[in-house]
């Protein structure tokens, strides 16, 4: 009996989690190539996942990534960052097979390709759900700092007024965008709940407010 892979795809405004799974074992397999299908107006275009962890044989160093036909995952779930608001996607899982020492992988049973998701801020009921991205990307972050020659107490503060506009940008996320422009559209007043406010521009563009603002504050 051939074996099967299903695959399920979850979406927020930020990324696509897929997850998969063979319906027995496979032998000689040695990872999944994960595709996706980006539709980019009538048409669509089809991209081969990377993977950023590799075989030990390639002596991969940190940062590096490659095609996952070539460094296949070796899991059954992934989170696609390279899927942004507004992005419709699907996608395909394939085995990718051994055929033997030093010979390249070739592919194996695959998946049906997914329906298509659309990410999207919509949480439903009439609330909408943004995301930012926090320093727990420790290595694109360490990666940073080295490039930078930034050390951790300049970091910081470079992060707490504009520092490097693009970097910033990639740290707020959707969210940032968002909250500044709430306070830029706001009609007679403003209600929010802000824990740890410690961000420049937006403090900025609160104040801006006067006695439209209704403003809680908590730290933890």
């Amino acid at each position: 009996m051939a074996v099967e892979i299903k695959v399920s795809v979850y979406t927020n405004g930020d990324d696509a989690f897929v997850a998969w799974a063979p319906s027995d074992f496979i032998a000689g397999c040695r990872g999944f190539l994960l595709e996706r299908g980006r539709k980019v107006g009538a048409t669509e275009k089809i991209e081969t996942v990377e993977n950023r962890v590799g075989f030990t044989k390639d002596r991969p160093k940190s940062g590096d990534h490659r095609p996952s036909d070539v460094w296949p995952f070796q899991r059954f779930n992934w989170t696609d960052h390279a899927a942004d608001v507004g992005n419709v996607v699907r996608y395909r899982v394939t085995a990718m097979m051994s055929t033997g020492p030093g010979k390249p992988l070739i592919k194996g049973a695959s998946s049906d390709w997914t329906e298509w998701k659309t990410l999207a801020t919509d949480a439903g009921g009439g609330f909408s759900c943004y995301f930012n991205r926090g320093l727990v990307l420790s290595q694109f972050v360490a990666r940073y700092m080295a490039k930078n020659r930034l050390t951790p107490a300049a970091f910081k503060k470079s992060l707490q007024t504009n520092g490097d506009a693009k970097f910033r940008a990639f740290l707020e996320g959707d969210l940032g965008l968002r909250m500044v422009g709430l306070t830029q559209g706001a009609g007679d007043e403003l209600h929010a709940a802000l824990y740890e406010l410690g961000d420049a521009t937006l403090e900025t563009a609160l104040i801006g407010l006067g006695p439209r603002l209704h403003l809680i504050l908590a730290n933890g």
